[in-house]
């Protein structure tokens, strides 16, 4: 049976993630005695190059995404990349992450990412991220069968989403979340 393309993707991509998962661990660890040191991590990467199935490139970068090292491939060194911040590439999500209840509260995940101030560009003041919170708070114990099944705060864009669980969906500008009080929505 063929699978339906979205599918066939997603499966190719646990099946890549599984061949590269047990290499890039051990290469880690390889790696952590030589982080910060340029030329010392260079020559590890070319050494262990080819443990790293389907690899075009190697690199490491710090906690804000710029490169420690060179850009190491098949070939060798590609020196130019060195000091490259790669922060803005699609791959690097620091503007942009999607966590949930449990990643919040579990200090092995949401400690991984590094701390950043409060993002300059965003819609949503940081005072009033407190009070979207209980809101949101109320709205989850607001009543045994309609309350808030689920909801994401968009500090980029301004936006709330809101799931309740008798009236569906909402999106909405922030300010209009927070100037309608628990009982609007009951």
């Amino acid at each position: 049976m063929k699978l339906p393309w979205k599918a066939s993707i997603y499966l190719q991509r646990e099946q890549l993630a599984c061949m590269l998962h047990e290499p890039m661990a051990q290469f880690a660890d390889r790696c952590a005695s030589r982080w910060g040191d340029r030329e010392r991590l260079n020559t590890l990467l070319v050494q262990d190059f080819a443990s790293v199935p389907h690899c075009a490139f190697l690199y490491g970068v710090d906690c804000d995404a710029v490169e420690l090292c060179d850009n190491l491939g098949p070939s060798g060194a590609v020196a130019d990349h060195f000091g490259r911040d790669r922060s803005q590439r699609p791959y690097m999500p620091f503007r942009y992450r999607t966590l949930d209840h449990e990643a919040l509260t579990d200090p092995d995940i949401c400690l991984v990412y590094p701390p950043r101030p409060y993002p300059a560009g965003a819609l949503i003041h940081q005072e009033d991220i407190g009070r979207i919170l209980a809101t949101m708070r109320a709205l989850r114990f607001a009543d045994q069968t309609f309350y808030l099944r689920a909801a994401s705060i968009n500090q980029l864009n301004g936006m709330v989403s809101l799931t309740l669980s008798c009236d569906g969906s909402h999106y909405m500008p922030y300010m209009e979340f927070l100037l309608q009080d628990v009982g609007f929505w009951l």
